[in-house]
């Protein structure tokens, strides 16, 4: 498939095209400075400019007592036992990364890598890309001091290794983010949010403050997995604009000074932040241990499983239009993973009632978007929802897409196979071949949950 998106050429990575990162990223006249958005936390900045020097400096000194956050915690950077650290009362939204939070040093690693990086190429052209950038690493010291290369900051000494970031960048500018605002959302004077995660996988989620992406921490087997099926990745999300599959926007490590790695992944935030979901499902397709205590079933904020779903009967109605062009896209959105001999993914489902009165918004936002834009109908709405009707009638906003796909099925899995499959029905564990998993789970949509 044709990787050429553009007329230009790429520069090689040491290309001087890339901006210095001493240098201003010079992006809009009229942008405020990194130090001045930090120094207000209730600042709601769209753009930034200034530099990294003065950006540092800002994110030692954050704090934010104004939000209230759920006590969850895990510190990356120093020892394994939290430290104690101020009572926050409990949201769903997660744990703002204040001052004084166990996170609060890996947060700031994150904000300066991010610009570093980032920035560089936020002025060189798009271009097309090389095999060569696929496995490309940037690499940059940061000690507490500073360099030529780097501001001081209050954060201890550590490395930040960014991956492939030419070929990431192209991903961003494929799903249309503005690299100011992805600077802005991630790097900028926002606090991350520890988001508490419920799953076995141990991973720790981050949240940006603008509710637009998520990071998730991934571990070696996975990063190295990435790396290697970065490019049919890039091939498939380029090609097919209604995938399913997670929008990977960067892959980065954070080496700390105690010789910790920390490898995350940064993608885009399925669930909307402006709407409260009212039922959540997790879906793979298996049905072995597949099911919610029946306390929790209630709460519109657990993920449900797939047992769950078929008990309370529930039913998507998409009309046969919508129903076959999501099919389509999942078939080939399978086929990907399959390919690439990945299992245990599974569809996360967000499902928002559609009252009048958000009916009536949404219609008005719908055709001001027509007019302006002369957008012709689509698969999802202008904000990524599927509208559709469950099974008692009711009109309701469906919030999809496939998530935690960079499980291979490699030895350990097969062994896992083995082992519950001489207990269990071998049909219903989650442990089974990339081939077989695919088949039964586009079986579970198209025959269960998708009408």
């Amino acid at each position: 498939q044709s990787q050429s998106q553009s007329q230009s050429t790429l520069p090689s990575p040491s290309s001087p095209t890339i901006v210095n990162v001493k240098e201003k990223i010079e992006v809009s006249s009229t942008i405020e400075s990194i130090n001045e958005l930090v120094n207000s936390t209730e600042s709601t900045a769209t753009s930034t400019k200034g530099s990294l020097r003065s950006s540092a400096q800002s994110y030692n000194t954050y704090d934010n007592d104004n939000d209230n956050v759920h006590s969850h915690s895990l510190s990356l950077n120093s020892s394994s036992h939290p430290r104690k650290y101020r009572h926050r009362a409990k949201s769903l939204t997660g744990e703002t990364i204040y001052k004084d939070h166990p996170s609060h040093e890996i947060m700031i690693n994150i904000k300066l890598g991010v610009l570093n990086t980032v920035g560089k190429l936020s002025s060189a052209p798009t271009q097309t890309l090389t095999e060569k950038d696929f496995s490309f690493q940037t690499k940059q010291k940061f000690p507490p001091e500073g360099s030529s290369d780097t501001p001081p900051h209050r954060s201890s000494y550590f490395k930040f290794k960014d991956f492939a970031p030419i070929v990431f960048r192209q991903i961003r500018e494929r799903f249309n983010i503005d690299a100011l605002d992805y600077l802005v959302s991630v790097g900028g004077d926002g606090a991350l949010r520890e988001v508490p995660t419920p799953g076995k996988s141990g991973s720790l989620f981050y949240k940006t403050r603008d509710d637009r992406f998520l990071l998730k921490t991934i571990s070696n087997q996975e990063w190295r997995y990435f790396q290697k099926i970065l490019h049919p990745y890039f091939n498939h999300v380029k090609t097919h604009e209604n995938t399913l599959l997670p929008r990977f926007f960067q892959l980065f490590q954070i080496r700390t000074n105690k010789g910790r790695s920390i490898r995350m992944a940064v993608m885009h935030n399925i669930l909307p932040s402006h709407l409260k979901i009212n039922k959540r499902f997790d879906l793979k397709g298996s049905t072995f241990g597949r099911i919610t205590p029946a306390e929790y079933r209630s709460s519109s904020t657990v993920a449900l499983k797939d047992l769950d779903y078929i008990e309370m009967g529930k039913k998507i109605i998409l009309g046969e239009k919508k129903k076959s062009a999501l099919q389509e896209q999942l078939a080939i959105d399978a086929e990907f993973l399959r390919e690439n001999n990945l299992m245990d993914y599974s569809l996360l489902l967000g499902i928002k009632n559609l009252t009048p009165e958000l009916q009536k918004a949404r219609q008005e936002q719908y055709l001001a978007l027509q007019k302006n834009n002369n957008e012709q109908e689509k698969l999802y709405s202008f904000d990524g929802a599927l509208e559709c009707i469950d099974e008692n009638g009711n009109h309701i906003l469906v919030y999809c897409g496939v998530i935690d796909i960079l499980q291979e099925f490699n030895f350990s899995k097969q062994v896992e196979h083995l082992v519950k499959g001489a207990v269990y029905d071998k049909r219903t564990i989650s442990a089974v071949s990339s081939v077989f998993y695919s088949n039964r789970f586009l079986d579970f949509l198209n025959t269960k949950t998708f009408f």
